[in-house]
């Protein structure tokens, strides 16, 4: 392949990621305008969705992207896939509908009766979407990922503009109506976009069943872990309080998802960067890389937590809700704590790089522990502010463990975090020399 090919490649791919960023806007807006009730109720009915979708991924979709990579499996491959997808997602969501009422009793709170009558409708429509997209990250496509991620977020945007205009957005009914817009759009392209690439094969072999079969049973077990560290806090707070708390945390992590944004994006470079220095035997230049890659980011994030402390975390949160959100100032400041842990955090996926699956299985197990006993203890006596002690908690954990483990096959030095100093100061001095030449 040539290089201009992996270039359009990620092109394509950062301007998916920007979609994400830019609709990310939108969220604010849109929990400006919903009463905080209502944005809790709607908070508790997109993590379910969510947990479904992250389930479905895990144990029926990564098989998708492996087997269906031979083209002489993908026929059956697709068939088998797709139609477990629908099936459990069906099933999963009408469950819901039918335990609807105990759950809403479990929760104390009535609305879910209502909410939760449209969590099919809302799986069914969103199905094409998500399968077109893994369908397409298995033939490694990124410009039709972005513009089904394209119609998705822009038909979800327009719909908010709308319900905005018409005084229609109000309550967790009017979000998922939103929702369910961008599903039907998304969905629409993303079969316009596969229909010509995808075939099914009717025949299935019976040793293609079973072989997908562990594959999918370990990549779920999986992700079940990351479903207990990402999501269980939001059903854990709306146990243990309401739905008004559960919208104080739900608003301040949308401004948490920066410091997610910015590891993510980190990782895009450094996971395939140390997989290929390891797998050369580079072993000397892989240590300069965790170095320097620990020191950087946390020289940047050390000026960014800083800001939120003194005062930055009060002007966003009055910048875009106004005075309706200052109980979630706090937990934001303390979540915001996170972008110290972050170049420890940044460790788990070198471990990936390095092929390390022992450790990482056994970091995922303790640090979801970790997560789900500091909620259950936590969340009762501090509420939303609780939830957010825990998943700092939680972190630092994953972190040391994570860390711990990476020195043993990359020794660096404690000191080698301020590297970045000395670096970054000769990087100015180079750039200004040359301007002056």
């Amino acid at each position: 392949m040539r290089l201009s090919d992996h270039l359009s490649k990620a092109t394509w791919s950062f301007a998916d990621k920007a979609l994400y960023a830019g609709y990310g806007f939108v969220r604010l807006v849109q929990v400006h305008a919903m009463a905080k009730q209502e944005f809790g109720v709607f908070s508790v009915f997109d993590t379910a969705f969510m947990i479904l979708f992250t389930l479905s991924d895990g144990y029926i979709l990564q098989a998708l992207v492996k087997f269906g990579a031979d083209e002489n499996r993908r026929g059956e491959t697709l068939t088998i896939t797709f139609a477990a997808h629908v099936a459990f997602l069906t099933i999963a969501s009408f469950l819901l509908v039918l335990f609807r009422a105990p759950l809403a009793g479990l929760f104390q709170e009535p609305r879910y009766i209502d909410v939760l009558t449209a969590m099919p409708l809302l799986c069914i429509l969103t199905v094409p979407r998500t399968y077109g997209l893994k369908f397409f990250q298995m033939l490694i496509r990124t410009r039709e990922i972005f513009f089904i991620d394209f119609a998705f977020f822009g038909t979800m945007a327009v719909a908010t503009a709308y319900r905005l205009y018409t005084h229609t957005f109000n309550t967790a009914d009017d979000f998922i109506a939103v929702n369910i817009a961008g599903a039907i759009g998304g969905s629409v392209v993303a079969i316009a976009l596969a229909a010509p690439h995808a075939r099914f094969h009717l025949r299935i072999k019976k040793n293609s069943v079973r072989e997908m079969a562990p594959f999918g049973f370990y990549q779920g077990s999986a992700v079940l872990t990351t479903i207990l560290q990402q999501y269980a806090d939001v059903f854990i707070l709306q146990y243990f309080s309401n739905a008004a708390q559960v919208a104080n945390y739900a608003s301040a992590r949308i401004f948490y998802r920066a410091f997610e944004s910015v590891r993510d994006a980190v990782t895009t470079i450094l996971y395939p960067a140390v997989a290929r220095l390891h797998v050369q035997r580079r072993f000397a230049e892989m240590r300069v890389l965790v170095e320097k890659t620990m020191s950087f980011v946390l020289i940047a994030m050390i000026p960014v937590v800083v800001f939120c402390e003194l005062g930055g975390s009060a002007f966003l949160f009055h910048l875009f809700f106004g005075m309706k959100y200052d109980e979630s100032i706090p937990i934001f400041n303390v979540l915001a704590l996170f972008g110290l842990i972050l170049p420890f955090i940044l460790n788990f996926n070198v471990l990936t790089g390095l092929g390390e699956s022992k450790p990482i299985f056994r970091i995922a197990i303790i640090a979801s522990l970790a997560s789900l006993i500091g909620n259950f203890i936590l969340v009762p006596q501090f509420q939303a502010m609780g939830a957010a002690y825990t998943l700092i908690f939680a972190s630092i954990v994953s972190g040391a463990l994570a860390t711990r483990e990476v020195k043993k096959s990359v020794p660096f030095t404690w000191i080698s975090l301020f590297r970045g100093v000395g670096d970054g100061m000769e990087f100015v001095k180079k750039r200004f020399c040359s301007a002056k030449s």
